[in-house]
């Protein structure tokens, strides 16, 4: 999921209450070094945030920088889009693995099988 983040229009759209998910450290290393050079800052602190999803407070929208700040409830850090999965990101679910594990690795299911 590299070079994966929120888009802009997303971002914008975003209003109190909205969920959204931080990446995964290997995307946002992999992204952005490892330094993690994102607008808004990253901290080593906030590394156990990554994959976890967060509710909106409020987003600051400031015409003197070109990014915009996301800050959530419950939780003292601020978040530029780049450190978001995109909002159309669903991941994969534990049944998609499997049906991927049988078709791929086993050569199919089966009982789906005629």
């Amino acid at each position: 999921m590299y070079d994966t983040y929120m888009s802009e229009e997303a971002f914008d759209n975003l209003t109190a209450g909205d969920e959204v998910t931080v990446r995964s450290l290997d995307d946002l290393i992999h992204d952005f070094g490892a330094d993690i050079n994102v607008p808004c800052g990253w901290s080593s602190d906030m590394d156990e945030l990554c994959g976890q999803t967060l509710i909106v407070d409020y987003v600051e929208r400031d015409q003197t920088i070109d990014f915009g700040i996301l800050h959530t409830k419950n939780c003292g850090w601020s978040f530029s889009r780049q450190m978001l999965e995109p909002k159309e990101y669903q991941g994969v679910s534990q049944e998609e693995i499997s049906e991927l594990w049988e078709s791929m690795i086993l050569g199919g299911n089966d009982d789906k099988k005629q």
